[in-house]
């Protein structure tokens, strides 16, 4: 007879692992840069999604989903509203 602290062959079960759910990303950018200007150190950046125009600046809202974080060429920083994302267009560079 085995005593109490024999092995009995078997391998310990394994609890299944749990399947992480894929990280929610951000859609790509809608946006195409249509142009820039600067006037008193403010920049306003031309922006076209579709057949709408948007004229943004620092800490402008687009359709209540997304964010102008920062515009300085030749980068604008949006935050994606919905999963608090920050994403970069690039704008070019001040000419």
């Amino acid at each position: 007879m085995a005593s109490s602290g024999a092995r009995t062959g078997r391998r310990p079960r394994r609890r299944p692992r749990r399947r992480r759910r894929p990280r929610r990303r951000a859609p790509p950018l809608p946006f195409t840069v249509i142009g820039k200007s600067v006037a008193d150190g403010v920049w306003e950046v031309y922006l076209a999604r579709g057949d709408r125009t948007y004229v943004v600046r620092d800490k402008a809202l687009i359709d209540g989903t997304y964010r102008v974080d920062a515009i300085a060429p030749p980068v604008l920083t949006l935050t994606y509203l919905p999963l608090n994302t920050v994403q970069q267009l690039n704008i070019g560079v001040f000419e």
